[in-house]
């Protein structure tokens, strides 16, 4: 049982319910009962009457963009390219929230787990399944003498849930009823309320341009927490109840994926687009009001977004034709057949096409700088909401060997994208999560 406020302190615990346990350990707090109809009531009737001591920790949610942009950090200059300074021709700056790596899946975060003569045993769905069989936080936390940790097929998410630390929760509970196996299952309160999210992101980009309107600088500044706070990265458990025994752990301050890997928040950061001057810095911040990790993607969304956003400012502005700047300012020949094919099926004219009320923009990224090619024409109609008619998506992966399962992630990913773009936000107030069911 967690409370709805980040670092809440356990002041008061009311007696066990008949029937039910109460296993504590500093702000940890878990209800225990024989079957899961019982302990639904009796871990009802102790919220109702468990005393927490709160108070406000998370920023301002209506002042995302101030908070990113002054909040304290580390910086770390990930491309550099330097030419003689011309004059700014515009700026870009986008602010993406956090978002929830949850599905729509039946299965709640779940494990089982046994203590028994000083070993222990865990059963649960893994998405880093060597990295929590190594380093184990549960042979850490509970001393046991041996860990053993056997995968179990369950539903999956798009990054990284609450899948980790409810294995340790139901490790705490298992020590504390050795010879018994204990599962122990999230609530979708839980998950959505408590399990990491993809950092809020402010992302500032700066373009130069020559008297024709050609590209001859960019500037690309990130401000947001890493993507990385999987257990077995980290000296500490990296897990939601280390932080809360009575021995407690310091959270882990959450990392970047290396360059080598992609990256984390400068994924796709660098454009492709041909630019005399390059610079973009990653300013990763050191406090983290909410614990975030790795959503699909990580950063690639919003940088895609702001060089996209951008690159349509600047043939805007040159009074060009969208798909004709970013086609002019390519070297990649794949790169441009992958947005020429688009254009063929969608159309090129991206902008004022078709009736009031209705328009279309292309978007284009290679991913990782590395990977699939890919470009979009979204129509766009905007009336009382904005809604998404129709995608046009064109893809180059090079040699595929299953078409099935590539068109499967490109339809995923865009539908996902949609959402994303249109819907979805983790929001929060001064304590705790605010979106933590389906509708909200």
């Amino acid at each position: 049982m967690r409370p709805n406020a980040r670092g809440a302190k356990l002041a008061a615990v009311p007696p066990a319910p008949a029937g039910a346990q109460i296993v504590v350990d500093g702000n940890f707090l878990a209800v225990v009962c024989d079957s899961e109809a019982a302990v639904d009531a009796a871990a009802a009737r102790v919220a109702a009457t468990v005393i927490w001591e709160a108070t406000d920790t998370l920023p301002d949610i209506g002042a995302l963009r101030d908070y990113l942009a002054s909040a304290p950090s580390d910086s770390t200059v990930t491309a550099e390219q330097p030419a003689k300074a011309a004059p700014t021709q515009n700026i870009q700056i986008l602010v993406l929230p956090p978002l929830s790596g949850f599905t729509l899946r039946s299965a709640l975060c779940c494990a089982v787990a046994r203590f028994e003569h000083g070993k222990l045993d865990v059963c649960r769905t893994h998405r880093a399944f060597f990295y929590c069989a190594g380093i184990s936080p549960a042979r850490l936390i509970c001393q046991s003498k041996s860990v053993t940790v056997h995968h179990v097929e369950g539903a999956g998410c798009y990054g990284h849930n609450g899948a980790d630390d409810v294995r340790l929760d139901a490790s705490l509970v298992a020590r504390a009823n050795p010879g018994r196996p204990v599962r122990l299952q999230w609530s979708r309160a839980d998950e959505l309320g408590c399990e990491p999210f993809s950092p809020a992101m402010l992302v500032k980009v700066e373009a130069d341009v020559d008297d024709k309107g050609n590209l001859v600088g960019w500037r690309h500044d990130i401000y947001g927490n890493g993507h990385m706070l999987r257990p077995g990265n980290f000296p500490v458990p990296s897990l939601l109840a280390a932080s809360e025994l009575a021995k407690t752990f310091s959270c882990a301050d959450c990392q970047e994926p290396p360059a080598v890997a992609g990256g984390g928040a400068d994924r796709n950061a660098i454009p492709l687009y041909r630019t005399v001057a390059l610079h973009v810095d990653v300013h990763r911040l050191t406090e983290m009001p909410l614990r975030t990790s790795s959503l699909r993607g990580l950063g690639a969304m919003v940088n895609v977004l702001a060089i996209e956003s951008m690159m349509d400012e600047l043939a805007a502005a040159a009074g060009r034709n969208a798909v004709e700047y970013r086609l002019f300012h390519l070297d990649d020949e794949r790169a441009k057949e992958t947005i020429k094919a688009v254009g063929r099926d969608g159309g090129v004219a991206c902008a004022g096409d078709g009736p009031d009320g209705f328009g279309r923009g292309l978007g284009f990224a290679r991913y990782k700088g590395t990977s699939a090619y890919c470009a979009v024409i979204a129509e766009i109609e905007a009336a009382a909401e904005i809604r998404v008619r129709k995608l046009w998506i064109a893809t180059d992966a090079g040699e595929v060997i299953n078409p099935d399962g590539a068109a499967n992630q490109i339809e995923g990913g865009a539908v996902q994208a949609c959402s994303f773009a249109l819907k979805e936000a983790v929001t929060f107030d001064a304590r705790g999560i605010t979106s933590n069911t389906w509708e909200s």
